[in-house]
């Protein structure tokens, strides 16, 4: 490569590397069955371990009505929502308070063309501009701080403490995974194109699988099963797992020009990708990518076990199951994630329906009031939960 790498021996943890650098361990490997049936009681016992703590709604206004979320932060005194259909980032308190819209599409210099994501750090907001190939950074209350312009389009970011810009790619670039220093310096790339895939048009990556993790960050590709985890210049295989019959086939890349056009049959069948992941000492909780099957699947690494969210009751698969794993976790140890106020209702009146004493079964519920949630239903609330 032409590009200059910088070697910086303080502050910053990352160096140039790519996978030859790993050390060879042997890495976990986790089974996951995702076609297996789980009996009634197995389901009911894990979902005895879930502890909703709170329920902040989300305050609805004329300016604060949200559209579709495609990205939530939860730091430790705001809320950041990133709205992919309006192209905008909401800013509210911890109470659920509106505070700011942030909205600054165009073709301008302090502009971005379209979100893909944005990333916090030390008070600063990050915006990366997937079209136009650039991050932008923008202080909390969307004041212009500067722009740098990336090589290649960005999909997933993260920004460390030292201002790091941690940035994932596809199989349209070089490497995988780019680290750029403060001030936009590219300092370090991680796992580069493999020869199998030069050539072909793929633009695929994993989605919300890049965060922090015990002073380092983990992250995935598509087409491999694997968690990676980067910390002080070393990459390991955190987890790899196993999907048997849904594995993707050995001998999938054994013709490269095919590969396009086995693409959507393999898609359907095959796991290709772990998306949505949040790791933490105890669990590894994901979304497999395997067609219009959506799952959510809830690792114990201390017990060596896992369920899915397949037949969960209402009130656990509208907190917790559906299509959606947890948005992030807090350095206060709790899982978070948005659920509609029409969703909350819907929950509520069955459960009535079924049990007039419900709210003894489910105190957490208590202080919601469904008529005002059907009449004020835009805007969602944030779930902060446990999973003992």
């Amino acid at each position: 490569m032409h590009k200059k790498i910088m070697y910086l021996f303080v502050v910053i943890l990352f160096v140039a590397c790519d996978q030859n650098s790993k050390k060879e361990e042997k890495p976990v490997v986790i089974d996951i069955n995702l076609e297996k049936n789980q009996n009634r009681e197995s389901i009911v016992d894990f979902q005895n371990r879930f502890s909703i703590n709170r329920i902040i709604p989300l305050e609805t206004t004329d300016a604060s009505l949200l559209g579709t979320i495609t990205q939530l932060i939860v730091s430790e005194k705001d809320i950041f929502i990133l709205d992919g259909m309006q192209q905008a980032i909401f800013r509210y308190d911890m109470d659920g308070n509106f505070i700011r819209k942030i909205q600054h599409q165009g073709n301008g210099p302090q502009e971005y063309i379209r979100v893909r994501q944005i990333a916090i750090a030390n008070g600063k907001l990050y915006v990366m501009d997937n079209m136009g190939k650039s991050i932008l950074q923008y202080d909390f209350d969307g004041n212009y701080i500067s722009k740098f312009t990336l090589d290649h389009n960005g999909y997933q970011l993260l920004v460390d403490q030292s201002e790091n810009m941690i940035v994932t790619g596809s199989y349209l670039n070089e490497y995988m995974l780019y680290i750029y220093d403060s001030s936009g310096q590219n300092i370090a790339n991680y796992f580069p194109r493999e020869d199998k895939f030069v050539g072909l048009t793929l633009t695929q990556t994993t989605d919300y699988s890049l965060k922090f993790y015990n002073g380092g960050f983990y992250c995935t590709n598509y087409f491999d099963p694997t968690i990676y985890y980067i910390k002080e210049n070393e990459v390991k295989s955190l987890a790899v797992f196993d999907f048997g019959g849904n594995n993707l086939a050995k001998d999938f890349f054994a013709n490269p020009q095919a590969v396009m056009d086995l693409f959507t049959e393999y898609r359907d069948k095959s796991v290709m990708g772990i998306s949505n992941l949040t790791v933490t000492d105890d669990w590894i909780i994901f979304s497999p990518e395997k067609g219009r099957d959506f799952y959510v699947v809830y690792y114990d690494r201390k017990k060596n076990s896992y369920m899915t969210n397949r037949g969960f009751d209402i009130l656990y698969a509208t907190f917790f199951g559906k299509y959606n794993a947890p948005n992030g976790y807090t350095k206060t140890n709790e899982f978070y994630s948005a659920v509609g106020n029409w969703e909350l209702c819907e929950m509520i009146e069955e459960l009535r329906e079924k049990d007039k004493d419900y709210l003894s079964k489910y105190p957490f519920l208590k202080g919601i009031a469904p008529v005002k949630l059907k009449e004020d239903d835009n805007n969602p609330s944030i779930v902060f939960y446990t999973i003992k």
